[in-house]
Parts: structure tokens; sequence; C-alpha cells
């Protein structure tokens, strides 16, 4: 069997870098933990979901080559620019709560991927992007 998901919310990680090492990934949840850079992840362009919330992340340009991206859960971190979510055209989910950002920049990014549902102040009904 394939290993093609990994969950490891909520254990004080704060390193990714050994994470990078296997790029077959689909999805992965490192959401709950103490992560600041994302570099790591760039190389993991066969994501198709991505769980970082409640970290302190506020770099967001790592995630740029990760145009496979169908989910991304970036809740109660630290971004306050959206830029380098642009190339992302496959999202469909993109929750942003609890997030330094102005709504210029949620509705910039929404009138760039108009296909995508973006949550800041609320929850929407999520796609079928989840791990499974």
């Amino acid at each position: 069997t394939k290993l093609t998901n990994l969950q490891l919310d909520s254990n004080q990680i704060s390193d990714i870098t050994p994470l990078r090492a296997r790029t077959s990934w689909a999805a992965r949840g490192i959401d709950g933990n103490q992560i600041v850079d994302l570099k790591p992840l760039q190389s993991l362009t066969k994501l198709t979901a991505l769980y970082l919330d409640f970290n302190q992340i506020s770099d967001l340009k790592p995630l740029q080559s990760l145009t496979n991206l169908m989910g991304l859960y970036l809740s109660d971190n630290q971004i306050s620019d959206l830029t380098p979510l642009l190339p992302l055209t496959k999202l469909k989910y993109l929750q942003l709560r609890n997030n330094p950002l102005p709504q210029t920049q949620v509705d910039a990014l929404q009138r760039a991927l108009p296909d995508c549902g973006i949550g800041s102040d609320y929850s929407p009904t999520e796609p079928d992007v989840a791990m499974s």
C-alpha cells in the first residue's frame, strides 16, 4: 500500500524539513503546530490538500508552486499578503479565518480565483477535498 496522506496535527512541530523528502503526497495535515517556514513544502507539487491552520505562518511564497492544490486551510496564522496564492488556479476552497488580512486582499484574490470558495470570517460549506 502506498501512503499518500499524512496527518501530524497538534504535535508542536516547528521544522518541517523532513517532510520534503516524499514528493508523492496528495494531502498533508500539519495544523496546530509551531510552523513558520513553509519552504520545505515548495517541491511537493502533487499536493491537492494542505492543512496549516493554527501555526505561526506569515510568508506564503513557498506555496506558489503548489498549483495542484484544491483545498488550502490557513486559519489562525499571521498572514497579511495573499499575492503568492494567485498562481493556485485549481483552488476550490481556501480558509483564512483569524489572519491579519485587509478585506481588499481577500476580495482581490476572490476576483482572481472566481471558482474558489474563500472563508475568511465564516465557514462556508467545504467541498470534498478533506483528507481521507
